[in-house]
């Protein structure tokens, strides 16, 4: 597990979608119907499209078992 402080240096936008393409290639998935390993220019295009806050989701969302982001405001805490 692999934890990030989204207001220190790993937490910029740019940092961050390499993340997701690095996770999807280790899930092996695709990101927005994109192979991570062939088509990473058009991912960084997708994701410039997005606001900061949603590429945060799309990560917490999408990789929970390999990642967790933490240190913005609208952090969501489990009580479980």
């Amino acid at each position: 597990m692999r934890y990030i402080d989204l207001k220190g240096p790993e937490g910029n936008a740019i940092v961050l979608w390499g993340i997701a393409i690095d996770l999807a290639k280790k899930a092996k998935t695709e990101i927005f119907g994109f192979d991570p390993k062939s088509e990473k220019d058009s991912i960084y295009q997708k994701f410039e499209t997005m606001p900061y806050e949603e590429t945060v989701k799309f990560i917490r969302d999408n990789y929970p078992q390999y990642v967790r982001l933490h240190g913005d405001d609208w952090e969501v805490i489990d009580d479980e």
